[in-house]
């Protein structure tokens, strides 16, 4: 769910809570508010001391108080309530035997311990590992050196170049530290727990430098080790986040069977463009971030998993129990108290145990510590005891426990244990507040979730996941089959089938020609290499299983490996790093220095300008000289991927011009196909514009004629457009001047001799299986307007498909969506014959002379509350004197300007297109003309004005124009016309 979310909204809700957690942190210095809410005499508040007193003494079952402090002249004395002194009722809170005295109290201790911290296993289990992760405040905190560019860098030795090289300085994977990281986080979540029920539990001040120090020490972490290094070995909370989260959380999504680019809570950043791009360094390896089941079952086995899992269950037994054993009671945690008794500090040499309400002489701050190691120990022996009694129960029925099955499903179970054991107590003081009935749905919801966790969690294998991570790459092999698998299928797409009927599927693949199977299997076996599913047993069986099932031999396995080390050495090199993090660390470095590429310099302009940057790009993914070689070996060499990048591009332009062939092919009025058509002409203009930069990084080079040749071929009308367009970046006056003048003459050639051949155009057919899949795709990756528009021609010209894909947007996450995908959408599930009113607007908007140069998304703001209306021959549209508060756009039929006054004398015409309005709404002054519809069903849009002066912020260019233009028609109508007539400046 969270891993969809683009990274601007995350960070929104990341900083807020930083924010948050600030805030908290100032009132425990300072809190002038809350002390109100737990005043005695505040009958409102259920926070107030004596809830029982407020209730009047005629109810007998509330007759009793408990002593407070109370403020009496210059200082304070203790109301005893009508108890002698020292002694209360025994329903009131004691401690160890004696009364506990509050007063009045600053509730931030009791914010954080109650309401923020029980919040946070259930959020786990729901959301999983990439929610927290991507929105924790400690986190974005630890990053904060990385932005700032303090970070430590280490001298290392390069074993395969020899060379000691400058790199980001990390926590090696061989170290004690690394190996023993369970270990490690567990003690130090005891440690802080120990502190807390001995120092920080109400003592304010030594709460907030306690959180103040667990910050600094963060940010120094981020600047001693780069990545997430805080999170992954330092984080006490971390061990609590893995034991509730993997191998997955309810509604966390998967990284190994969808197609981002950039999975769960991976390190990325949206770059200048917009898109967000990988900044991983490798800290980690297998990472939870990049796909936290996966390194699961890689990690099950790391030492301290187990201990961790039952300590933890003892951990919070202990820690819960250490209330009743320090009081004597389970009233004073309960009553929530002990969030704000008073000189915590000074207790902590005090007795720390209380057996018959009496002390025992064991110090608080050793009594503390000394429980929350006893019952985590305990807990250990009992969860090891009972493991071996399940296991050899399985074995004497017949069905022995696997190692991993042992550590998987106790590890579920001590979970769920843990779980439900925190919340008997974790955030009770409040939830006793709560009327009974939701208090208990509270505890239904709690429990429920757990249960639902545990039941999908249970059954998880690592082949399972296997299968699933092989299966994808099956899936989109047997989706690019030339086969019309639909039919099979009953009517089903490939993408709809769940792993075990893929692999079914795949058995039917026989009946194809052995070049269809060997094309398939070619593909699906370069993306196992590609994600390293090769170096594992069960991926690599999975793969000798496939191939048994599409007949492919064993001599024809080695023929298609050695074809795929011709087309990618590096792919059978056996020095090459397979793991998903290195992949990503280089990737996103490659990325990095191709956007410096494909800005417009030649390459070697670009390169020598750019290396400070390259250098802190090496130093930031810790990229090492041989790589660094090696991605520019292949971005600038011979094989380049500059140049692959240009043919992608020219073949997407080639699939954008069959698209739009295709739309204009409809024979349907169908609202947005207007809309789409203007979409995917942007589209193709920044698809020709990134090949443009293309060719100025590669210069007068052999290879970029031949992809001058190939873009001008593909789509010279765009071509010929673009070569007299200024450039958008400010450069040179147009595209023609900045690129090398050979490369202009390529251009201008192909594109003239392309124009004066008639061909006809390739078209997609929108109502076949491929147009509609293009139309699923581009209502999943597309820019907001564009989906909201291919949906709407999808549902046009094939109404059940599109009711579905509506449907599944709905139930999906519809607040990460777009609002116009949401209204169209929900037109269409519900049947509606018009699908957006907004939609229909905004296509006759583009069509506007106002609007020619404006923003999609600024026009659908525009169209969000405009209004549609059509008027008979004759109806005012304005009136002459009247203050303009919106602006109109006529787009059917004519409009007459008239001047009002003895007689009606018309001024001018509006024709479609045209707009009326927007001086009077500027000025604030009467219109000086009516306008009057001239023909019957006139059309016009009218825009809100307040919406239209906002838009006018943004972009008032094109309004500049048409008014000079507009002054212009007036002054050579004063020139024509009587003196009498007045001049029309605004109608």
């Amino acid at each position: 769910m969270f891993g969809r979310l683009s990274e601007r909204a995350v960070a929104v809700i990341r900083w807020v809570l930083v924010s948050a957690w600030i805030v908290l942190i100032i009132s425990l210095f300072y809190d002038p508010l809350s002390p109100s809410l737990t005043r005695p005499d505040n009958l409102s508040s259920p926070f107030r001391l004596n809830p029982a007193e407020s209730h009047g003494a005629g109810r007998a079952a509330m007759d009793w108080a408990c002593p407070i402090w109370v403020k009496e002249g210059g200082g304070a004395r203790i109301d005893w309530k009508g108890s002698r002194d020292g002694e209360c009722d025994p329903r009131c809170t004691r401690v160890q035997g004696r009364c506990l005295i509050e007063q009045p109290y600053a509730m931030g201790a009791r914010i954080l311990w109650t309401m923020v911290i029980p919040v946070l296993p259930l959020f786990f289990m729901l959301f999983g590992h990439e929610a927290w992760r991507r929105i924790c405040p400690l986190s974005a905190l630890s990053q904060l050196p990385r932005r700032l560019g303090i970070q430590r860098r280490s001298l290392t030795l390069n074993e395969r170049s020899g060379r000691v090289e400058r790199r980001l300085a990390l926590v090696s994977a061989e170290s004690f530290w690394a190996r023993n990281v369970w270990f490690v986080q567990f003690g130090l979540l005891c440690l802080a727990v120990s502190i807390r029920l001995v120092a920080i539990n109400s003592d304010r001040i030594a709460l907030a430098a306690f959180l103040l120090g667990v910050i600094l020490v963060a940010l120094i972490v981020g600047a001693l080790f780069g990545g997430k290094t805080w999170c992954h070995y330092v984080c006490p909370i971390a061990p609590v986040q893995r034991i509730y989260t993997e191998p997955r959380g309810l509604l966390e999504s998967e990284a190994h069977t969808g197609h981002a680019k950039l999975t769960q809570s991976s390190c990325r950043k949206t770059d200048r463009k917009g898109e967000e791009v990988s900044i991983c360094v490798g800290c980690v390896s297998p990472c939870p971030d990049i796909n936290l089941e996966r390194q699961y079952w890689q990690r099950l086995d790391q030492p301290g998993r187990r201990f961790v899992h039952y300590g933890y269950v003892g951990m919070i037994l202990g820690f819960y129990c250490y209330y009743a054993l320090y009081s004597g009671n389970w009233r004073y945690y309960f009553s929530g108290a002990w969030t704000h008794e008073e000189d915590q500090l000074s207790q902590i040499w005090a007795p720390g145990f209380s057996f018959l309400e009496g002390a025992f002489p064991i110090p608080k701050l050793i009594a503390a510590p000394l429980t929350i190691a006893g019952f985590v120990f305990a807990a250990y022996v009992v969860g090891r005891f009972l493991e071996g009694v399940w296991s050899g129960w399985r074995t004497r029925r017949g069905r022995p426990v696997s190692a991993e099955e042992r550590v998987h499903r106790t590890g579920i179970l001590s979970a769920a244990v843990a779980i439900n054991c925190f919340y008997l107590f974790g955030g009770r003081p409040n939830l006793e507040l709560l009327p009974p009935l939701l208090g208990s749905l509270v505890d239904v919801f709690i429990v429920s979730v757990s249960a639902l966790w545990v039941a999908r969690s249970w059954t998880r294998t690592s082949d399972r996941y296997a299968r699933e991570s092989v299966a994808e790459g099956l899936r989109r092999q047997l989706a690019a089959l030339s086969v019309d698998l639909k039919k099979i299928l009953g009517g089903r797409s490939v993408e709809q089938l769940n792993t075990d009927e893929v692999y079914a599927l795949a058995r039917t693949l026989p009946a194809l020609s052995l070049d269809e199977r060997r094309k398939a299997y070619k593909a699906m076996l370069r993306d196992a290499l590609v994600r390293g599913m090769l170096g594992t047993a069960a991926g690599a069986e999975l793969v000798r299983q496939i191939g048994e099932q599409m007949e492919i031999s064993e001599d024809e396995h080695r023929q298609i490996l050695a074809e795929l080390g011709v087309e990618d050495p590096t792919l059978l090199d056996p020095h090459r790093v397979v793991d998903e993090e290195n992949r990503w660390r280089v990737s996103g470095y490659r990325d990095s220095i191709a956007a410096l590429l494909e800005s417009g310099r030649s390459g070697r302009e670009a390169i020598g300008e750019s290396s400070v940057e390259i250098g802190r790009l090496q130093g930031a993914y810790r990229i090492t000289a041989e790589e660094h070689e090696s991605v520019m070996a292949e971005l600038t060499g011979s094989s380049s991927r500059l140049v692959s990048r240009a043919e992608e591009r020219i073949e997407r332009l080639s699939e954008l011009d069959a698209f739009l062939a295709g739309l204009k092919h409809l024979a349907l009025e169908v609202e947005g196909l207007s809309v789409l058509r203007s979409e995917i002409e942007v589209e193709k203009r920044h698809e020709l514009e990134r090949i443009f930069n293309i060719l100025m990084s590669l210069g007068n080079d052999t290879q970029a004629h031949q992809v001058a040749r190939k873009a001008a071929v593909s789509s010279p009308d765009a071509v010929a457009g673009l070569l007299a367009t200024v450039r958008r970046d400010g450069g040179a006056s147009s595209w023609s001047e900045a690129l090398h003048p050979v490369l202009v003459e390529i251009l201008e050639g192909q594109v003239g001799e392309r124009l004066r051949v008639e061909e006809s155009a390739t078209f997609l057919d929108l109502r076949s299986e491929e147009g509609a899949r293009v139309l699923e795709r581009t209502i999943g990756e597309w820019r907001p307007v564009a989906r909201a528009s291919a949906l709407a021609v999808l549902a046009a010209v094939n109404a059940s498909r599109g009711s579905t894909v509506a449907r599944k947007l709905l139930a999906g996450e519809s607040e990460t969506h777009h609002w116009l995908v949401v209204e169209v959408a929900a037109a269409i599930a519900e049947g509606r014959k018009e699908s957006s009113t907004s939609l229909e607007i905004l296509g006759r908007l583009q069509r506007a002379e106002l609007f020619r140069s404006a923003e999609v998304e600024a026009l659908a703001r525009l169209a969000r509350t405009a209004k549609l209306e059509v008027h008979r021959r004759g109806d005012v549209l304005c009136r002459q004197g009247d203050v303009g508060g919106d602006v109109f756009v006529l787009t059917r039929g004519l409009a007459d300007v008239v001047l009002e006054g003895t007689e009606q004398i018309k001024l001018s015409v509006v024709r479609p297109g045209q707009s009326v309005g927007e001086l009077s709404l500027l000025t604030g002054a009467p219109r000086t003309a009516s306008v009057l519809a001239a023909e019957e069903g006139t059309e016009l849009v009218r825009l809100d004005g307040r919406a239209f002066n906002q838009y006018l912020e943004r972009d008032a260019r094109e309004l500049l124009r048409i008014v000079s233009e507009r002054l212009v028609r007036t002054t050579g109508q004063l020139k024509d016309r009587p003196a009498r007539v007045l001049p029309v400046v605004s109608e």
